[in-house]
């Protein structure tokens, strides 16, 4: 388990959704296992010294390391908090987001900031994933990459 060890990759993909020099993130409490990554606190991290085991998890996951980074719904949750790069959409379109469907302009009520990757929210701006503003043939859209319904499909299989 890593302490604060090479968290370049989730400082990279935080940096994508803030102009600011200083993210404000508590890194401090962040422990990487193997490809993935945790929000823990001080007395969590002791505790897992303590013990001298390699854990499985421990405290709440922000995302693993493949090719790229990939967040977890809690860590788009939390950026949320620190970007304007958001959309928000009406209930029907957020339905449809969070069951893997693409969202289009034409759907988007509210565009905080056009931008390249966006987080989606409803209509009472509640985070229901995040997306990349692309093109298709006639459209502008929103692909999902992540939404609320990701792990109950995943369940499902």
């Amino acid at each position: 388990m890593n302490m604060n060890d090479n968290l370049d990759d989730l400082k990279t993909f935080l940096r994508e959704w803030t102009d600011s020099k200083e993210i404000d993130f508590p890194f401090i409490d962040v422990v990487k296992i193997g490809r993935e990554y945790f929000l823990t606190n001080e007395a969590t991290k002791k505790i897992v010294e303590q013990i001298k085991l390699e854990p499985a998890s421990v405290g709440v996951f922000l995302g693993q390391k493949k090719k790229y980074f990939e967040p977890s719904m809690a860590l788009i949750e939390m950026i949320a908090n620190i970007t304007d790069k958001k959309v928000q959409t009406d209930f029907n379109s957020a339905w449809l987001f969070a069951c893997g469907r693409d969202l289009f302009e034409n759907n988007v009520k509210e565009m905080v900031r056009n931008n390249h990757k966006v987080i989606v929210l409803n209509e009472k701006k509640e985070v229901f994933g995040y997306a990349i503003k692309t093109r298709d043939r006639q459209n502008e859209i929103f692909k999902n990459l992540l939404d609320i319904g990701f792990y109950l499909r995943r369940e499902k299989n």
